[in-house]
């Protein structure tokens, strides 16, 4: 048998096969290179981007504003606003400035069908983690445990009622026609002090209530307190109330209470502040509690 010879310069035919890796293995390089080409050459990111900041300015009544928005497709793609402010207007108030706000994609949602998100925001010491699944025509929003500061917040109360302290929420809401239409929640509350101030005529003193819990649920613009704790064994003043709050969405301080429910007030509190036995004396009593009805509006509620 011959031996083929050949020059310095020329290959062997088996130099010019293609490697055995698989016709489909083939398939899949070339698309791939396909695709990075186009994500290399074609402005995907500005695209994306300008969607969102219509997105963002295009919700009525509820604007959100920033000074540069970043988008990146590390692991998973994630939004950030640097020096963000949400609209006083989506709850009725003064305009609420944030550290920081990022958005980030968590994969598929299944209830309901459609994409499921992480959102995280900071104002100052309280920190909020809020998961959301947005499907084609309702919205569910969760959030497993917000922790915030009343301080932080005080521009958006403060010309209504004064309030100190540190609450944890917990809550579950859905979401239809961009608007919260059902929900249930639980406000753990520690540090609680109201401090000096003027609630309907009367000029109280600071209140030490230490401690609080509120639960409810919330339901075409009805929110309903199935249990509103205020206070303890040791606190000046201990309240325990029940009943709705009709919502006004244009603003909150005009919200009409519907509430029942009891109060006791302690010896050194009542010595202190005696002017109020006038009007207890008008109140009916159980079991050492005042059982009282509130009416009126969150800016100017009437006991009775």
């Amino acid at each position: 048998m011959s031996k083929q010879r050949v020059s310095e310069n020329q290959l062997l035919p088996e130099h010019y096969e293609t490697p055995p890796i698989g016709i489909l293995k083939w398939i899949f390089l070339v698309l791939l290179c396909i695709t990075l080409g186009f994500l290399f050459n074609f402005p995907l990111t500005q695209v994306i981007e300008g969607k969102i900041q219509k997105a963002i300015s295009g919700v009525k009544n509820c604007n959100i504003a920033y000074k540069e928005l970043s988008l990146n497709f590390l692991f998973l793609p994630n939004l950030n606003l640097r020096t963000p402010s949400v609209s006083g207007r989506c709850i009725g108030g003064k305009e609420i400035k944030l550290d920081e706000l990022a958005i980030k994609f968590r994969g598929p949602g299944f209830s309901p069908f459609g994409v499921k998100l992480l959102t995280q925001a900071g104002v100052n010491k309280s920190k909020f983690e809020v998961y959301s699944t947005i499907g084609p025509k309702e919205q569910v929003i969760s959030v497993p445990s917000a922790i915030f500061h009343f301080s932080d917040f005080k521009n958006l109360y403060e010309d209504v009622f004064k309030i100190r302290g540190i609450g944890s929420l917990n809550a579950l809401g859905n979401v239809k026609n961009s608007s919260l239409s059902s929900g249930t929640f639980k406000l753990d509350l520690k540090g609680l002090e109201i401090p000096p101030q003027t609630i309907s005529g009367f000029d109280v003193p600071s209140l030490v209530l230490g401690t609080g819990v509120v639960k409810g649920k919330y339901n075409n613009q009805k929110l309903t307190f199935d249990n509103l704790d205020l206070g303890n064994a040791h606190s000046p003043i201990r309240a325990t109330f029940k009943g709705t709050i009709d919502i006004n969405p244009r603003s909150m301080k005009n919200s009409r209470l519907n509430l029942t429910g009891k109060v006791n007030f302690s010896k050194e509190f009542l010595d202190d502040f005696s002017i109020l036995n006038i009007f207890l004396q008008k109140i009916k009593m159980e079991n050492g509690f005042y059982m009282l009805r509130v009416t009126g509006t969150v800016s100017r509620p009437i006991p009775s």
